[in-house]
């Protein structure tokens, strides 16, 4: 970087000290972004804990006492939309510990109904009638859910992306029973 003259003179070259500068330029100003990312990032303990999934002895009890198939996953949307009818409530009244653990009910209620219409051993027709039926249901959740999600305290908002995420996934699982091994085309004679 410094040469010497024959006159015993120091001279940096310009293009190489310039290069220099603008390395150590980029370099400080990535590290320093770099920690104020950090800075915004919540620790663990700031983040809520996913809510129990649990659902209730009533809804239950509901469910198990509905014989027919249809009418069971009729009731299942129902309170399911109650559910977060009553999230989207207590989420305008700022009670957010309540409404956390409302959607912990809802999403028990997603995977009791997906459970059960995996589970049920009837005609293929009017099992997939109703596994559509469940995915259509669940269409509606999401665009809710992100409603939600943009009130909330960041505290928060981890486990709502994660039961947006969920219910997508529970959709792409109830469509996959249409893909089965065990699903017939109807073959006309």
């Amino acid at each position: 970087m410094y040469y010497k003259k024959n006159d015993g003179k120091l001279f940096i070259d310009v293009q190489k000290f310039t290069l220099l500068k603008f390395l150590i330029l980029s370099f400080a100003l990535t590290f320093f972004a770099s920690l104020s990312v950090r800075a915004q990032e919540l620790s663990p303990t700031e983040i809520a804990p996913p809510p129990l999934k649990i659902l209730s002895k009533g809804e239950k009890d509901r469910l198990d006492a509905e014989d027919d198939v249809k009418k069971r996953t009729k009731l299942a949307l129902e309170l399911m939309d109650a559910r977060l009818k009553k999230a989207e409530e207590l989420d305008t009244q700022n009670q957010f510990v309540e409404m956390y653990d409302e959607l912990g009910k809802f999403h028990a209620l997603i995977d009791y109904t997906l459970t059960f219409l995996n589970n049920a051993n009837m005609g293929a027709g009017k099992s997939l009638n109703n596994i559509k039926r469940f995915e259509i249901g669940l269409r509606a959740y999401p665009p809710r859910l992100e409603a939600v999600r943009r009130n909330l305290p960041i505290r928060y908002e981890k486990y709502v992306r994660f039961l947006i995420q969920s219910i997508r996934d529970t959709r792409s699982k109830a469509v996959d029973n249409f893909f089965a091994d065990s699903v017939v085309p109807n073959v006309q004679s």
